[in-house]
C-alpha cells in the first residue's frame, strides 16, 4: 500500500493507493461470470463460471459503491481523544529522539530541543482534527454498513444473487492472483504534488484502488475513488492523463 499524507502548516491532503482484494472481487465478479458492464465491458461475455450470476448493471453499481465504502481506510482515522494524542505522538517522538537532539545540544547547534517539538505540536494538533473530519465523512457513506462486513453480506439485490456471490467468494479467495503491485504504487504515488495541487481543495482526500482487469480502466467511484487496472502496460503520460480525468470526474459526481 503507498498511502501520503503529511503534516504542515497548509490543510493535509492524503492519496491512498492499494490493492483491496474485497474491491478487487467486484471485477472479477464479471470476468469470470461472463458479465459486461460498463466501463468494464472488454472481455469474453461468454460464461465462464458453475455459476450463472444474475446481475444487472444498477445492482452492480450500487454493490460496488457500498463496497468500496466500507473499504475506505479512513473509517480506521477515528481519534477519540486528540489532545491526549497529540500529547503522546510527542512524548513519543521526544523519547526516539532523545540520542539526537542531545548530540545536537553537545555541539551547541540547538539550545532548547523542546521549543520544536512545542512548536509542532499545533500542526499536529490540525492534522488529527482533520483525521477526525476525514473518518466522519468516510463514517456517513457506509450508512448501515459494517466495514468488516464480506463483499456478498452488503449485496443491495435478490438474496440468491447473494448466495452466489458467497459462494464465489470462497472461489475467489481460493484463486492466486498478483498483488505484487508496487511499480503501480510508485508510479502514480509520484503525482502527490500535482494532484494535490490540482484537487485538495475540491476532494478532500483520493483514493486509488488497483484491481486486476485485462484492458486499462480508471473508474471513479464517487465521493473520493477511482479505480485503475493495467497500470503496468501504460505510458507514463497515459497513466497520468487516465488518472487526473477521473479525479476530474469525482468533482461533478
Amino acid at each position: 500500500m503507498f498511502d501520503i499524507s503529511k503534516i504542515s502548516s497548509q490543510q493535509p491532503w492524503a492519496l491512498n493507493i492499494s490493492f483491496n482484494s474485497r474491491i478487487d472481487f467486484c471485477v472479477w465478479v464479471l470476468l469470470n461470470c461472463g458479465v459486461q458492464i460498463p466501463p468494464f465491458k472488454h472481455h469474453n461475455s461468454v460464461h465462464q463460471s458453475l455459476l450463472s450470476l444474475s446481475l444487472d448493471a444498477a445492482s452492480w453499481y450500487t454493490w460496488l459503491l457500498l463496497v468500496v465504502a466500507t473499504q475506505d481506510g479512513r473509517l480506521n482515522w477515528h481519534i477519540p481523544d486528540i489532545e491526549a494524542e497529540v500529547s503522546r505522538q510527542t512524548e513519543r517522538t521526544k523519547q526516539l529522539m532523545q540520542q539526537y537532539w542531545s548530540h545536537l545540544v553537545q555541539n551547541n547547534e540547538i539550545s532548547d530541543p523542546s521549543r520544536i517539538f512545542d512548536s509542532q505540536a499545533p500542526q499536529l494538533n490540525q492534522y488529527l482534527h482533520w483525521q477526525e473530519e476525514q473518518y466522519q465523512q468516510a463514517l456517513k457513506s457506509i450508512g448501515s454498513s459494517s466495514k468488516d462486513a464480506l463483499p456478498a453480506m452488503i449485496y443491495p439485490g435478490e438474496q440468491q444473487v447473494k448466495e452466489q456471490l458467497e459462494s464465489l467468494w470462497s472461489v475467489y479467495q481460493a484463486t492466486p492472483k498478483d498483488t505484487n503491485r508496487l511499480e503501480d504504487l510508485d508510479i502514480i504515488g509520484s503525482f502527490y504534488q500535482e494532484l494535490k495541487q490540482q484537487f485538495s481543495s475540491k476532494l478532500s482526500t483520493l483514493r486509488v484502488y488497483l484491481v486486476h482487469y485485462p484492458a486499462p480502466i480508471f473508474f471513479p467511484v464517487a465521493p473520493v475513488s477511482i479505480l485503475v487496472s493495467e497500470a503496468k502496460d501504460l505510458s507514463f503520460e497515459d497513466l497520468r492523463n487516465g488518472l487526473f480525468h477521473a479525479a476530474e470526474t469525482l468533482l461533478t459526481s
